[in-house]
């Protein structure tokens, strides 16, 4: 059985996935609010795999915060306009 079709493991990751992003907006010791996360950008940051089987890191949440550090995209600076509008 594939586990795309298991809908409770889909729904279980789901809540993890806003956890996680939960986690890193409210960690701001840790991150520093230096990172974005989404449920788009969420399954090219976080390896499930790798947090379940190849966890050399020892613990779960190390290897989160070890994955959102290296791989979560950076916050973009506020853009600056390119035209000064104040008169």
């Amino acid at each position: 059985e594939k586990l795309n079709e298991r809908q409770q493991l889909k729904e279980d990751l789901r809540a993890h996935a806003k956890i996680v992003m939960t986690l890193l907006d409210h960690y701001t010791e840790k991150f520093d609010n230096r990172h974005t996360l989404n449920l788009e950008s969420y399954s090219k940051v976080i390896d499930y795999g790798q947090i379940f089987s190849r966890n050399h890191i020892g613990n779960f949440m190390d290897t989160i915060i070890y994955q959102i550090e290296r791989n979560a995209p950076k916050r973009e600076e506020e853009p600056k306009p390119l035209v000064d509008v104040h008169v």
